[in-house]
C-alpha cells in the first residue's frame, strides 16, 4: 500500500513509501484478532492495512485530545 501527500510548494501528489523491513508487532486478545480479521474481510482490505488505519486514527484522536 502506498499513501500520497501533497507537497506545499507545488501541490504535486507523490507516493509516500511504507516501511516493510521493520514491522511493529501488535498483540491482541483472541476476540480482538478475530474482530480485526472480520472487519478487514468485510472491507476487502488486509489485516495489516486495517491495523495501519486504526493506528493513524488513534494517533490523530490522542493528538486532538492533547494526550500526545
Amino acid at each position: 500500500m502506498t499513501t500520497t501527500h501533497q507537497t506545499a510548494a507545488t501541490g504535486d501528489r507523490k507516493p509516500e513509501r511504507l516501511l516493510h523491513e521493520k514491522p511493529i508487532a501488535l498483540r491482541l486478545l483472541p476476540h480482538e484478532r478475530a474482530e480485526a480479521f472480520e472487519i478487514a474481510q468485510k472491507q476487502s482490505r488486509s489485516a495489516s492495512n486495517l491495523a495501519l488505519m486504526a493506528y493513524r486514527a488513534g494517533i490523530q484522536a490522542l493528538k486532538s485530545q492533547g494526550a500526545l
